[in-house]
């Protein structure tokens, strides 16, 4: 019987553990948050190697999660802000998914199609680090880009 029992304790927390690492996410409502609005700074990548520069980002949240902006030479489109459900970081409480449309960094001829956003809201900054999806190998012209968050601010509501 006590075999029984830890087997079928043993196999919910690992049902639990799968559940926890799943990638479920809930939309949030900004405008409880008070994150809905236009926000503004810079990227910095974190391969300075590949691009020394920073880049601007300019991301609108509205009222019902939805997201647009720019982020360097590429437009951000269809991007929701989402909340993880299950374990979330410290360091980041929400997400933004979106796709890019143009070139990221159109004198390189970096183009990616979708970007996430991992972010903390803190009040009047929003800290984080932008990703640019790409390729698991190929060096600059094929892999993701990852960006530090810098300085992105509310510039309006």
């Amino acid at each position: 019987m006590l075999r029984k029992t830890l087997v079928v304790v043993s196999v919910a927390a690992v049902l639990m553990l799968f559940d926890c690492m799943s990638h479920d996410y809930v939309v949030t409502h900004p405008s409880t948050t008070g994150m809905a609005g236009l926000w503004q700074g810079k990227v910095r990548p974190m391969i300075p190697e590949w691009y020394p520069n920073d880049l601007d980002i300019a991301i609108r949240i509205l009222p019902d999660g939805k997201v647009s902006g720019k982020a360097g030479d590429a437009e951000i489109e269809n991007g929701k802000l989402l909340i993880p459900s299950g374990i979330s970081s410290p360091d980041f409480n929400y997400q933004i998914q979106a796709d890019l449309k143009g070139p990221l960094i159109a004198d390189k001829g970096i183009e990616r199609r979708t970007c996430v956003l991992f972010i903390r809201f803190d009040a009047d900054e929003l800290v984080g680090q932008f990703r640019a999806i790409g390729a698991t190998f190929g060096g600059s012209k094929k892999m993701s880009w990852d960006f530090d968050l810098v300085d992105v601010t509310k510039t309006a509501p």
